[in-house]
């Protein structure tokens, strides 16, 4: 079964995440978004507006494009 985009998504940010060894709260300290949205975006249970995915690529030094790969 083809996982939705909301779960594509949460698999790309723990990934992205992970490769940089930060844990949810360091990630959230430095996008300014709460710790459990971090955690429901990664495990597909909330959607991500324009805004958050802009501050998210923004955080990881990412273009939007290159943040969305894979998704």
């Amino acid at each position: 079964m083809r996982r939705n985009v909301r779960q594509r998504f949460g698999d790309r940010l723990k990934s992205l995440r992970q490769d940089r060894k930060w844990s949810q709260e360091d990630l959230a300290a430095d996008a300014g978004i709460g710790r459990v949205f971090i955690s429901q975006l990664e495990n597909g249970h909330k959607e991500a507006c324009l805004s958050v995915i802009e501050t998210l690529a923004d955080t990881f030094d990412l273009s939007i494009s290159e943040f969305m790969r894979e998704v």
